[in-house]
Order: structure tokens, then C-alpha cells, then sequence
């Protein structure tokens, strides 16, 4: 009859002697040390594509119509404007501190295409 072994189970200390002062010592001196790390990660956040982009952009107050199209979620139940890239463009034409800004993404976006 073959034994089963059990598997994933630590074998226990036995015979192991006392310290003067009570205390267990480990046979073979061995030492445990556990150093305890805060772990940080960084997740990125969701790329909005779709609906849920002209949604995001509805939401934060982009007005809703002109010569770009619409487009319905999903569902059917609701639907949002998709500028047209000249509208959006209009938008930061005209305040050079927020050109600025889309510059940099422009040339972000650039250099992640090529």
C-alpha cells in the first residue's frame, strides 16, 4: 500500500532547547527578517475612446452641434455631437495660454503616432 503525502504543509520543530531566559532558539541559528515595504503603484487612468470620449466631452460642457455629427450610445437612449476638428480647434485658438497647452499634446500625440 502506497503512503499518501501530504503536500504544503511546514514540518514541525521538535526538540528544540530552551535559552536561559525562556526563550526558544532556532536550530541551526536561523533568523527571519521581514522588512515591511509600502508598495505605491501608479495606475493610469481609462482611455476614454467613443462614446464614452463625446460623452466626456458633452459632460464638461462642449457645446452640442455644428458641422461635426451625432452619435447615440449603446442603448439607443441618448446621443452626443462629435465636433467637427475645426470646431474643436476654434476653441483654442483664441485663449493662448490654453494654445499652448494643446501644442504640447498635438506634439505628445505626434511622437507616440510615429
Amino acid at each position: 500500500m502506497t503512503e499518501i503525502k501530504k503536500r504544503g504543509r511546514p514540518r514541525k520543530i521538535v526538540d528544540v532547547p530552551e535559552r536561559s531566559d525562556g526563550e526558544l532558539t532556532m536550530p541551526e541559528k536561523i533568523k527571519e527578517v521581514i522588512i515591511e515595504k509600502e508598495i505605491v503603484k501608479t495606475v493610469p487612468e481609462p482611455r476614454l475612446e467613443g462614446w464614452e470620449l463625446y460623452k466626456a466631452l458633452k459632460d464638461k460642457g462642449f457645446f452640442q452641434g455644428g458641422m461635426g455629427q451625432w452619435m447615440e450610445d449603446p442603448n439607443g437612449t441618448e446621443r452626443v455631437y462629435v465636433p467637427h476638428v475645426s470646431e474643436v480647434y476654434g476653441y483654442f485658438i483664441g485663449d493662448p495660454e490654453k494654445w499652448e497647452q494643446l501644442k504640447d499634446h498635438m506634439i505628445r500625440a505626434y511622437l507616440e503616432l510615429q
